[in-house]
């Protein structure tokens, strides 16, 4: 059953949206989300440091760096990667996660 029936089903909400969206069944392709979705910190189980990431705009940033040319792809994802790695250590280093060398 669903926290939000009013989304569900041929006269819910993402199949006729009553809040004005053209086409008013643009976001149908929702109702089968969690079939083609996955946890935050897939393919591992969700962890502190994954949370941290998700909330900060890290990865938004990588992306518009890289958009509006401040930097290369590369060198964006390269920067992004090196704050990700000092999240995950940071929260190693307080044992509230595993993994690493």
């Amino acid at each position: 059953t669903s926290t939000v029936p009013e989304l569900e089903g041929d006269d819910g909400w993402l199949a006729n949206d009553p809040f004005g969206s053209e086409p008013a069944d643009k976001l149908v392709v929702l109702q089968t989300a969690n079939d083609w979705t996955t946890n935050l910190g897939h393919p591992g189980p969700a962890n502190a440091a994954m949370g941290e990431i998700f909330a900060l705009p890290t990865l938004p940033n990588m992306m518009a760096r890289a958009a509006q040319g401040q930097q290369t792809a590369q060198e964006s994802v390269a920067q992004a990667e090196q704050e990700i790695n000092e999240i995950f250590t940071r929260w190693r280093d307080e044992g509230l996660i595993g993994g690493g060398a």
